[in-house]
């Protein structure tokens, strides 16, 4: 682990500091807090109460024990940063801020990025709604100086390879500049973020906004409480303490609301920006959300679009960001994105579940290890409930909710479920009766009386 760490020296470095001295390193972030008057934090003597990096290798960069991965520069174990012994007024702060920060990103300038899994399906339908259909199809690329043959509708699928360490500090913190002047110049001066599991808040115009169930963020607390998660770089491992050069931690209690303010603000600004766009010879008649539908989960990312090709919309990707998107999907007509599976056809798309575990059910193959269930144990457990819990939610999420639902692929995904159990040992009888009894939406009840189970050869 010690060797792979050694060969991403330019974004960690091995330090000669012990524990205890890195510790002390915290106590003045802690000081620092409460000078701005967010304490007293009280940290706790314990260089247990430093973030501790697990790191897991990649499975598809080895094999049978062996590095098989070819490109040098490819990180091929991910760094896992866990702030559990951290102190619960300092992670509580932390959660806070987290949240006040989305609310800000979703309430100015959320980009392309859906906040939520749950919400994908929907807003990718949103944005291609937006999109401007053509009369006739367009069978070639309308950026100027490329002209190549293309679908009548294109689909990328990329991802951002390590993008927590490759984004940078300085430009996190520009990107929060630009959403907390953007709010200054409406007349906002904090957000309110209500205490509930789900994301509530709203934007303030007075910082003394009172209310019992709500918490009051100000925007210089938001810039006081990023500034100095990214000045704390120590982890240890073991022993060992470790300093990140460059980046934001996995794992981190702000990594990923950072990571979206500085997409969120790059996006915001392309689309914003024709003479930028007109730079790289994209037409400027159109809005760029009539020209191109994209939606983004942290740094998995789809687009779509009637008017480019696929290689004219990766490039528009990585113009607009100075995150580097790899291309995912070299059939440009299916993709999976996310658990989703997009499949063109002509100038419309649909939405499935992905199947990963076809042919383990046709008998084809051995089961997929991610998705293992339990054997049949002689009863209905409550790990297998839960199981029919979310399967409901995710097929009311992608089949029911978006507009234009398909009951056909939505029959099609819950028999594809209740497949995995009549693979998995449980009897015909019990999968019916137990989907039927579990599935509180009347429509998926009724589809489940309907599944013939599949026979594996």
């Amino acid at each position: 682990m010690v060797h792979l760490l050694e060969r991403e020296s330019h974004r960690w470095e091995t330090t000669r500091l012990t524990p205890e001295q890195a510790w002390f390193f915290k106590v003045a972030c802690f000081h620092e807090v409460e000078k701005a008057g967010f304490g007293p934090l009280r940290p706790r003597v314990s260089q247990n109460s430093l973030p501790y990096m697990y790191c897991t290798v990649k499975a598809k960069c080895f094999h049978t024990g062996l590095r098989t991965c070819c490109d040098p520069t490819h990180s091929c174990f991910r760094k896992i940063v866990s702030y559990a012994g951290m102190e619960k007024a300092w992670r509580n702060l932390f959660r806070k801020v987290g949240r006040a920060t989305s609310l800000l990103i979703l309430k100015i300038a959320p980009g392309d990025e859906t906040m939520s899994l749950s919400t994908a399906a929907k807003d990718l339908c949103q944005q291609f709604a937006c999109l401007v259909h053509p009369v006739s199809p367009v069978v070639r690329c309308q950026r100027h100086g490329c002209g190549k043959v293309k679908n009548p509708l294109e689909l990328v699928v990329a991802d951002a390879g390590a993008m927590y360490e490759a984004v940078d500090s300085a430009l996190i913190l520009e990107s929060l500049s630009f959403f907390v002047q953007v709010a200054r110049q409406l007349g906002y001066v904090g957000v309110a973020v209500v205490r509930s599991p789900k994301l509530r808040g709203f934007l303030v115009r007075h910082e003394h906004f009172q209310h019992r169930s709500v918490d009051v963020v100000t925007f210089e607390c938001l810039q006081t409480i990023h500034a100095l998660s990214l000045s704390q770089k120590y982890v240890c491992v073991g022993n060992a303490v470790f300093k990140q050069k460059t980046g934001v931690p996995i794992g981190g209690l702000l990594s990923k609301c950072q990571t979206s303010l500085l997409l969120c603000a790059e996006e915001t600004i392309w689309k914003s920006q024709p003479l930028k766009r007109s730079n790289h010879g994209f037409p400027t008649a159109l809005h760029w959300n009539q020209q191109v539908a994209s939606c983004r989960y942290v740094d998995d990312c789809i687009s779509m679009s009637h008017m480019f090709c696929q290689a004219c919309l990766l490039s528009a990707l990585n113009l607009k960001s100075h995150v580097a998107f790899e291309l995912q999907n070299h059939d440009p007509l299916g993709a999976t994105w996310l658990d989703l599976a997009v499949d063109v056809h002509g100038v419309r798309f649909h939405i499935d579940l992905a199947q990963h575990e076809v042919e383990w059910i046709q008998g084809f193959a051995a089961c997929p290890k991610k998705f293992r269930m339990l054997p049949f144990q002689g009863e209905i457990t409550p790990d297998a409930k839960a199981r029919i819990r979310n399967a409901q939610a995710r097929l009311i999420q992608v089949f029911l909710d978006p507009p234009g639902s398909n009951l056909v692929l939505a029959a099609r995904a819950l028999h594809y479920f209740m497949d995995i159990w009549h693979r998995s040992g449980y009897p015909e009888a019990t999968v019916v009766k137990a989907w039927r009894r579990h599935l509180s939406n009347p429509t998926l009840s009724s589809l489940a009386a309907e599944w013939i189970p599949v026979c594996a050869n």
